[in-house]
């Protein structure tokens, strides 16, 4: 397990091609993610064209072509959601 702070972006709708390229990557090492969000694709932008680190793996479980296949259809609509659900929870100023 590698623990570190990422510095970047969260994901976005205009972000779906790499975030697909980075998810399909992810099911080829036959894993599925299990909690496909926009808040666990963090856009690093130092280096164009832009690159995805997927993070937040404790839903991620074996490969299943029917549990892939979601989570690539949902991922527009996932990066498109701005309720914030998925991401960090705030409780006075803090994370």
């Amino acid at each position: 397990m590698l623990l570190e702070k990422l510095e970047g972006d969260i994901a976005s709708v205009d972000d779906l091609t790499v975030c697909i390229e980075a998810l399909e990557n992810f099911h080829r090492m036959n894993m599925v993610h299990g909690d496909v969000n926009r808040y666990n694709f963090i856009l690093g932008r130092s280096k164009e064209p832009a690159h995805v680190h997927l993070i937040n793996f404790e839903h991620a479980e074996p490969y299943e072509e029917s549990k892939a296949l979601a989570e690539i259809q949902s991922l527009s609509s996932e990066l498109a959601e701005t309720t914030g659900r998925g991401g960090s929870v705030i409780v006075d100023g803090r994370v």
